[in-house]
């Protein structure tokens, strides 16, 4: 019979941070629970990004005999995502009103390129827009999907929130996109925990 307890912990594991010790970071892709002297954060890798994100909110009730931990943030090791790309789905957008518009921009580990992937969309109004996940080639992540709130300001509504849920990955919104000053929002996404754009550091910045 196999040990499902055990496959999960090995899927999902969880450590103490050390007290005495310096934290040892993930190496590999993956992800992990650590219960740290503030709480429980969850510490995902990738090639293109390492997150650590709380689980637990507020400070514990109890001590907790565990150290620090690592730093709460993100950290796209890929870099910053070029601005010719953003510039490029403004314009896209623009195009599509009065219907909203989607993209996605991904970062290939093995040449350290971004790519902008258009998708198929299956459904678009002023409202709302419904695509085809795109298929993706060897050593390709996405690394932010991006859509438009055609006439509307930029913000995640509640089908954003369920739509980008349990991802990792940024997510942007443009908006007002009819303006000459188009409106901006953006997250992180960490498999059901959501930071604020401006928690994300880039890699050599």
């Amino acid at each position: 019979m196999i040990d499902m307890d055990a496959v999960l912990q090995q899927q999902l594991p969880i450590i103490a941070a050390p007290k005495f010790k310096d934290f040892e970071p993930l190496q590999e892709s993956g992800d992990r629970f650590v219960v740290t002297d503030r709480g429980l954060v969850l510490e995902s890798k990738r090639p293109w990004v390492r997150a650590i994100v709380p689980v637990t909110k507020g400070e514990p009730t109890r001590p907790i005999p565990f150290g620090k931990g690592p730093e709460i943030g993100v950290n796209l090791l890929c870099g910053r995502i070029p601005q010719e790309l953003q510039d490029r789905f403004l314009q896209e957008a623009r195009a599509a009103l009065p219907n909203e518009a989607a993209c996605w921009f991904t970062w290939n580990e093995h040449t350290a390129e971004f790519r902008y992937r258009h998708v198929e969309v299956l459904e678009h109004s002023p409202v709302r827009v419904r695509y085809a996940r795109p298929d993706l080639d060897e050593g390709e992540h996405l690394i932010a999907d991006v859509h438009s709130h055609g006439t509307f300001a930029a913000g995640f509504s509640s089908d954003d929130e369920f739509d980008d849920k349990g991802t990792l990955q940024v997510s942007i919104v443009f908006g007002n996109v009819d303006s000459d000053r188009p409106t901006y929002a953006c997250v992180m996404r960490c498999l059901g925990v959501t930071l604020p754009g401006r928690s994300i550091r880039f890699e050599g910045a």
